[in-house]
């Protein structure tokens, strides 16, 4: 995947992780995770409370939240299910 561009996520990113079979750049943000096709263009948003801790698996992330409940985010198009 070759980004040429900036991607506008009005937000600081914490980490990020690229998911070859999906071909997504999965990005972590202050205020949310996101998926970034290669096109660039942002493919799907999730808004997160304060994020305490990430655990990723190949095409899931748990997700645990200060002030929330766990979630689990499918990378493949950013639905969410409480855990």
């Amino acid at each position: 995947m070759a980004i040429d561009r900036e991607i506008g996520l009005d937000s600081r990113f914490d980490s990020f992780r690229y998911i070859s079979h999906l071909d997504r750049l999965i990005v972590l943000a202050e205020v949310g995770l996101f998926a970034v096709c290669s096109s660039g263009e942002i493919d799907w948003r999730v808004n997160l409370e304060v994020v305490t801790d990430v655990r990723w698996e190949s095409e899931s992330a748990l997700i645990s939240q200060m002030d929330s409940s766990e979630v689990r985010v499918d990378l493949r198009d950013g639905s969410v299910a409480p855990v």
